[in-house]
C-alpha cells in the first residue's frame, strides 16, 4: 500500500508492506493516505481504513520501537523538521483526497443474476456516480430461476436507475440461471466484449472462492480471465452469504451517505423478497471494522489487483 504524505513544503511516499513502512520516494505519483502527528492512524485516502501495523521500519534504520512516539520523531526527522513541533501533523492536499481518486473512474460492474450488484456493491457505485465516476453494469442472466426473467429485467433497470445510472449503461445478458459452469467459453466471451469496449479502470465481480452459488463463482473466475490484459483494478464485492472461512476484505468503502439508496435500489427487486436487516446489519459491521469512531457504514471488498 502507498501513501502520500505531507509537511509544509516536504513530501514523500511511503509503502507499508508486512507490517513494515519503507520510504520509497520523494515525488508524487500515487494517492496515499493520512497520519496524524499524535495519534498515528494511518488512513488509506480512497478506502477510509486504518491500516497501520506494527512493527515499523524506516528503510535502512532497521527493525525499532513500534511505538507512536518513535514514530513521530522517525517521520519528523526524515522530513527534516523538528520533533517537538506540536502543529507538524502531515496531511494530504485537498486534491489528493480520496473523493479526487474516485474521480472519474470508469467501473464495470459484473453479477451473475440481477439484484448480485445492488446487493454487493450498491452503495458504492451510488457514491462513485457522485464522484463523476462513469458506471457499468453487466448482468448475465435474467434470473429466472428466481422469477419470471422479464420481471427481474425489470426490476434491474429499475434497481439501476435508482442509483443514478443511465439505462444505457445498464447491460444485461441471457444465460442460463443456475447453469453458468456449462458456458465458460461463452461468458469469457462475452464479457471480455464488453469490457473491451467499455475499457474499465476499476472492475467489481463476484469473490471465487467465498460465494456459494456456483453462478457466482464462475462470474468472478471468468471476470478475470476476461479483464486480464486491461489495466485496471479489481476488487470482489462482498457475498450476503459467504460459504467456507468467510470474507475477510481489505478494503472498506464508507457508503454511510448512500446506504438509503442502496436499500431502495434492492427493494425495486420486489420478486425476490430480500432482507434489509441483513444489508444493514453487515453495512454496521464492516463500518465498525473502516472506523471505530461514531455510526459508519460501509461495503467491504477484497483486491485481486490494484492499481493506484
Amino acid at each position: 500500500m502507498s501513501m502520500f504524505l505531507r509537511a509544509g513544503d516536504h513530501s514523500f511516499i511511503l509503502v507499508v508492506e508486512q507490517g513494515r513502512l519503507y520510504n520509497v520516494s520523494e515525488n508524487l505519483t500515487h494517492v496515499g493516505g493520512i497520519i496524524e502527528s499524535r495519534s498515528f492512524l494511518l488512513f488509506a485516502a480512497c478506502w477510509e481504513e486504518f491500516c497501520l501495523k506494527d512493527p515499523l521500519m524506516l528503510q535502512g534504520s532497521g527493525l525499532l520501537d513500534d511505538s507512536a512516539e518513535w514514530l513521530e520523531s522517525a517521520l519528523l526527522s526524515e522530513l527534516d523538521l523538528s520533533a517537538g513541533t506540536d502543529d507538524a501533523s502531515i496531511e494530504i492536499p485537498e486534491k489528493m483526497t480520496g473523493a479526487s481518486f474516485l474521480d472519474l473512474q470508469r467501473v464495470l460492474a459484473i453479477g451473475a443474476h440481477p439484484d448480485d450488484i445492488e446487493m454487493g456493491c450498491g452503495g458504492t457505485i451510488a457514491k462513485l456516480l457522485r464522484s463523476n465516476a462513469t458506471i457499468k453494469f453487466l448482468t448475465l442472466s435474467g434470473g429466472e430461476g428466481g422469477a419470471f426473467p422479464d420481471k427481474r429485467t425489470q426490476e434491474a433497470r429499475q434497481a439501476a436507475q435508482i442509483l443514478g445510472l443511465s439505462l444505457n449503461n445498464v447491460e444485461i445478458l441471457n444465460f442460463r440461471d443456475a447453469g453458468f459452469t456449462r458456458s465458460h467459453v461463452e461468458i469469457f466471451n462475452a464479457i471480455e466484449y464488453v469490457a473491451k469496449a467499455f475499457k474499465p479502470t476499476m472492475v467489481f465481480t463476484h469473490p471465487i472462492l467465498e460465494g456459494d452459488h456456483m453462478d457466482h463463482r464462475t462470474t468472478g473466475s471468468m471476470t478475470l480471465i476476461a479483464v486480464r490484459n486491461l489495466p485496471c483494478s479489481i476488487l470482489f464485492y462482498e457475498p450476503m452469504i459467504a460459504a467456507g472461512r468467510g470474507f475477510n476484505p481489505d478494503v472498506f468503502f464508507d457508503i454511510t451517505d448512500s446506504l438509503e439508496l442502496k436499500i431502495s435500489a434492492v427493494k425495486a427487486h420486489i420478486s425476490q423478497k430480500l432482507s434489509i436487516d441483513l444489508i444493514e446489519a453487515k453495512a454496521k459491521v464492516r463500518g465498525d471494522q473502516m472506523y471505530r469512531r461514531g455510526e459508519r457504514m460501509a461495503e467491504a471488498f477484497k483486491v485481486y489487483k490494484l492499481i493506484l
